[in-house]
């Protein structure tokens, strides 16, 4: 069966996720995350939710999926080894040079390619596959005539969002924050700028719309095409939500995906 994977932004949404059944979870720590502005998990936090969650026979991925600057690779190291120590079960990782250093100096962890990677074909797929990656994060423009296509010709496991906040531009690779505040989305600092209320001059007057903000996904009616597709984890975006969120929505997908 999929594996149902939900977001914790914090100690309280992963008891939520855990407790209403989620199979495992997503997480960030203090930095190279791209949720900045969530609490996240602190080291002690972060080691405590490993040994709990592995004693249940839950797994754990750290996201690992913001572009690293030059400056940053001892730290980078520093932190990709202490990772290393703790043993999550995979990392969610996005840039190449996370990837390099992965295989050079931590070749035991697993390595996932993050959504904003833009996977959209089998052979994107498959090359990150011959570099080492185990599971990719599909786009979420996505069909599911093209999910199927991708599932047919590729070895790769596969993840696809079902549930959650879409980013306005293709696979969250975004400029739009950085170019109203200076806050790079992929450098963990995304301020949601499409989704403000903006005003547009039309025909001589003002008119107010949310125009540069998607529709939320929603795929729980797609379950069972999604199932039979052989995606192997289904994901809810999130992990800026509350727990009382986190909870209703792994509930709902949880009892969908059983019946």
């Amino acid at each position: 069966m999929a594996e149902l994977l939900a977001p914790a932004g914090n100690v309280e949404a992963l008891d939520a996720a855990i407790g209403e059944g989620a199979d495992a979870v997503y997480l960030g720590l203090k930095s190279f995350n791209a949720r900045m502005r969530s609490s996240n998990f602190s080291w002690r936090e972060f080691e405590g939710a490993v040994k709990s969650l592995h004693r249940m026979g839950r797994k754990l991925y750290v996201t690992v999926n913001t572009v690293a600057e030059e400056k940053e690779t001892e730290r980078l190291y520093r932190f990709l080894s202490y990772l290393n120590n703790i043993g999550p079960d995979g990392l969610i990782v996005q840039d190449f040079g996370v990837i390099r250093m992965c295989q050079e100096f931590f070749p035991r962890l697993e390595l996932h390619a993050s959504t904003q990677m833009n996977v959209e074909s089998a052979e994107a797929a498959n090359l990150l596959v011959r570099e080492g990656l185990k599971r990719v994060v599909l786009a979420r423009e996505l069909g599911l005539e093209e999910l199927k296509s991708v599932k047919e010709h590729t070895t790769a496991e596969l993840e696809v969002f079902v549930h959650g906040a879409l980013c306005v531009s293709e696979s969250g690779l975004c400029l739009f924050s950085s170019f109203l505040g200076g806050k790079s989305a992929n450098r963990g600092e995304c301020t949601q700028a499409c989704r403000r209320l903006y005003t547009a001059e039309s025909r001589g007057s003002e008119e107010t719309g949310y125009y540069f903000s998607p529709c939320d996904l929603q795929l729980i009616e797609q379950l069972p095409d999604l199932m039979k597709a052989g995606i192997d984890s289904f994901k809810i975006e999130g992990r800026m939500k509350t727990a009382l969120y986190v909870a209703a929505v792994t509930r709902t997908y949880r009892k969908a995906i059983d019946d």
